[in-house]
């Protein structure tokens, strides 16, 4: 299956991304900017820790959780941190591209990781292994086009979180805190301060206001009756009936698809 661009929208369609140079495409490769670091730990999938005590956050992927006190992590985390242990066995520094938002709510240092030996991407190897699920934040969208590409070709062949495995599992579908990729199809469409579509899933997506200039309204108003896949970062509000409790954060149209 790969993901195609129709006047700012994705949707997924049939289709290889092929082999030889057309599945090489689906890495991202750094663009020779960027500067090397000695690298300390790699925590897990998507964050990892400088020699100089700087904890990172890499730009363009979301990895499964890890275990943590209370919480028994999820599926794929530990091959995630793994692979990115792997990604780095033969070399000790990587190149840092600090994101046009450099930091984080957590104080961590946003940056685009690579390689330095080759130049590889640690979020596009990733995302193409189906261990990580591909993701754009503004206002840090570099390499947005090759990650997806990456993601593209995970799904085709139904690699790790694109696997009968993790899709049919409880836990694919449930409704929960923190980073989710769910389903459903669009009730009903409004614009206030944010811009709101309400699914038959259980739960709403909201639109904010410093995001809504990636989005088409007209686009929008169209999606009543349709079935979309939409992912982001979900938290739960206080809400009565007929008003959902679950609210999916969209931040920029490449998290909404439109299965074929």
């Amino acid at each position: 299956m790969v993901l195609t661009a129709v006047v700012g929208w994705y949707f997924v369609s049939s289709g290889s991304p092929g082999s030889g140079a057309a599945a090489a495409e689906a890495f991202c490769q750094s663009d020779g900017s960027g500067e090397e670091f000695a690298w300390r730990h790699i925590h897990d999938g998507d964050t990892l820790t400088l020699a100089d005590g700087r904890r990172v956050r890499v730009i363009g992927l979301n990895a499964p959780e890890v275990a943590r006190s209370g919480h028994g992590g999820d599926p794929f985390a530990n091959e995630a941190t793994n692979a990115a242990r792997n990604f780095f066995r033969d070399s000790n520094k990587v190149v840092i591209q600090p994101g046009t938002e450099d930091r984080d709510r957590h104080g961590r240092l946003l940056a685009h990781v690579f390689r330095p030996t080759d130049g590889a991407s640690l979020a596009s190897s990733l995302v193409a292994q189906g261990l990580a699920w591909q993701v754009a934040v503004p206002p840090n969208l570099g390499y947005v086009e090759c990650n997806r590409a990456a993601e593209s070709r995970a799904r085709a062949e139904g690699l790790g979180l694109w696997s009968s495995q993790y899709l049919g599992s409880e836990q694919a579908r449930e409704l929960r805190p923190g980073f989710r990729v769910l389903s459903g199809r669009i009730e009903r469409v409004s614009f206030k301060k944010s811009w709101w579509l309400e699914t038959d899933a259980g739960f709403v997506v909201r639109i904010p206001d410093s995001e809504r200039m990636f989005f088409e309204r007209g686009s929008l108003e169209r999606l009543p009756g349709v079935s979309v896949e939409v992912r982001g970062w979900m938290y739960r509000r206080s809400a009565k009936p007929p008003y959902s409790p679950w609210v999916l954060l969209l931040r920029h149209p490449s998290a909404l698809q439109f299965p074929d």
